[in-house]
């Protein structure tokens, strides 16, 4: 049977991802370190094996155990589809939210060269001494470039 792991230990994971100290990157790899996990856990399944640990009345507590089961029988299954469903979409989800930050993340990086490009080419023409209309043909050439 797969372990899943205790609440606490993924708030506390939670928590650690979504400090201050750690940067965006860090949290996105945390991210897809947890997909991935979830991905490995995959569906839940609606059978456990019937056990006791307690030996003089664990014989009373399986049938007892197993009386319930049988009562139960035609509910759970649908219960753990349900569950199985709704985890696969969340996972999805999760996924999709995790692909949109590394897109986005990409974006702000280029814009950030973009606008480096610009200051440096701003100051370029400013320190040479030259008038708007050097200026305006110098930024209509590189969007010209850019577009290219």
């Amino acid at each position: 049977m797969k372990q899943i792991p205790e609440r606490e230990e993924v708030i506390r994971a939670i928590d650690k991802a979504m400090s201050e100290e750690s940067g965006c990157l860090e949290n996105l790899e945390f991210a897809w370190f947890e997909i991935r996990r979830l991905e490995e856990i995959g569906p839940v399944e609606g059978d456990w094996p019937i056990t006791s640990h307690r030996p003089v009345i664990g014989k009373i507590i399986i049938a007892v155990k197993r009386f319930f089961r049988k009562m139960l029988h035609s509910y759970i299954p649908r219960v753990v589809e349900d569950f199985n469903r709704i985890n696969e979409s969340q996972l999805r989800t999760i996924s999709f939210l995790a692909h949109s930050v590394e897109e986005l993340d990409q974006q702000c990086r280029q814009q950030a060269e973009r606008i480096n490009r610009y200051e440096a080419a701003l100051c370029e023409v400013l320190s040479s001494g030259s008038n708007m209309e050097g200026m305006s043909h110098k930024f209509q050439r590189q969007l010209e470039e850019k577009r290219d």
